[in-house]
């Protein structure tokens, strides 16, 4: 009985105790975070932080920018202390920028530019929320290498899950090449008929070779295929439409490798009906299957702009004279022919021819064709005829008789020479048949 007795009183005794030990005092209540309810311990402060990472572009190439976007997170319940995110600029980089974007402000501390080392924002107090900041790297590694950048967070308060204090984005150097394209036309402005010469250069300015290149462009508006020729560079392979024909030419290259320059020539004709004033727009675009570091440079446009084509006429004079050989005291009869055979109609046209020495003027007069205006010198005298039109039709033609005198005492075996000449304010495309010349022998000394 009495070791029953002991044993009950011991046993009690514990109880008591332990209730007085778990049983907070007013004073202890008071002091550090607030109790659920009166009479109860107060609850631990904690702040479960987290951070993201996400590099773009997730391909990036050398001698680019890599940018991360960073958010750090406090999802509570309580307000972070001594919160700290680090971040160090990753290999095969450069630091470029750090900025805070959004959120309760941090203290930040970087590396000069171009260099590298550690990225650090801090904040005394961080309460529930987020905060967003962006990190902005230059990649100097090479085509093929791996870029890994982590980001960690961490403060002074309880976090009840640290398996969220770190991220890591993983970027992919790949092969780069800024491919350009440079288009330059002549003559501008064009006569319509007449051919554009395009001279286009394409040029890889690296850092990589670029693969499977193609240059192309499409024949203009108004124009037809003349030729397409490579005339500097490495051998591309070309296509080209047929000749008067249209669609587009192009040059393919398998790999066009880095400071490389190509130049190619492309001929087109411009259709002969094109209005006055019609501007000629023609684009040249290059591509690969390389990373592009620069589009803005992929395609070139020239612009050309048509004039109408002079109006030209081809005017010609024929000219015979007979008798040939002529007595002295007797006429020569000069029959003269002036044709037009175009393209367009001549204007102010003039036909004129000297009376020859050693004769006089007898008659001039107009036989066929559109009329013209005569002026001659009077019958006895010299000087010279003229015949003048405003206009003279293409495909007209006109025919004149002039009759001369030969001078008395004109001694045998003198040659009469006598030349028409047919002019107009429009361009000729053959000065050559211009004139005509007749010589003619008298007494009996013919031509």
């Amino acid at each position: 009985m009495t070791v029953r007795r002991l044993a009950r009183i011991r046993i009690a005794t514990i109880i008591v105790l332990a209730i007085g030990l778990l049983q907070p005092s007013a004073a202890s209540a008071a002091v550090g975070s607030p109790a659920s309810s009166a009479g109860q311990w107060p609850l631990p402060v904690l702040a479960d932080l987290s951070v993201t990472k996400v590099g773009t572009p997730d391909s990036v190439h050398e001698n680019s920018d890599l940018t991360y976007q960073i958010n750090v997170t406090n999802a509570g319940p309580d307000a972070a202390t001594a919160v700290t995110l680090a971040d160090t600029v990753p290999s095969g980089t450069t630091f470029v920028s750090f900025t805070q974007i959004s959120g309760p402000a941090f203290t930040l501390t970087l590396p000069n530019v171009g260099s590298t080392g550690l990225i650090t924002a801090t904040a005394a107090t961080f309460p529930v929320g987020t905060a967003a900041f962006r990190l902005i790297v230059h990649v100097t590694a090479k085509a093929g290498a791996t870029i890994t950048n982590a980001a960690t967070v961490t403060a002074a308060t309880a976090d009840p899950n640290t398996s969220n204090n770190k991220a890591t984005a993983t970027n992919a150097v790949v092969a780069s090449a800024d491919l350009s394209v440079t288009k330059c036309d002549a003559p501008d402005p064009v006569v319509a008929g007449e051919n554009i010469t395009y001279t286009i250069g394409a040029a890889n300015a690296g850092p990589n070779d670029a693969q499977n290149v193609w240059i192309t462009d499409a024949i203009p508006a108004n124009t037809t295929f003349v030729s397409f020729t490579q005339t500097s560079g490495p051998a591309f392979t070309l296509t080209t439409p047929m000749v008067g024909g249209t669609g587009s030419v192009t040059a393919n290259r398998s790999t066009f490798a880095a400071g490389a320059s190509a130049t190619f020539t492309l001929v087109v004709k411009v259709n002969a009906n094109t209005p006055d004033g019609t501007v000629i727009s023609n684009t040249v675009t290059i591509s690969s299957d390389t990373c592009e570091v620069n589009p803005d440079n992929n395609s070139a446009t020239a612009t050309t702009h048509v004039k109408a084509p002079t109006p030209t006429a081809d005017l010609s004079v024929t000219k015979t004279g007979s008798p040939d050989p002529v007595q002295a005291g007797s006429n020569i009869t000069y029959t003269i022919v002036v044709a037009n055979a175009g393209p367009n109609d001549a204007q102010n046209v003039t036909l004129s021819d000297a009376v020859p020495a050693n004769t006089t003027f007898v008659s001039f007069t107009q036989t066929a064709g559109p009329v013209f205006v005569l002026t001659a010198p009077p019958p006895g005298g010299t000087g010279a005829v003229t015949a003048t039109a405003t206009s003279f039709a293409n495909g007209a033609s006109a025919t004149f008789q002039l009759v001369v005198n030969v001078n008395l005492g004109t001694q045998d075996g003198t040659i009469i020479s006598n030349t028409a000449t047919v002019s107009s304010s429009t361009g000729d495309s053959n000065a050559g048949n211009n004139s005509a010349t007749v010589n003619t022998g008298v007494g009996g000394f013919g031509t």
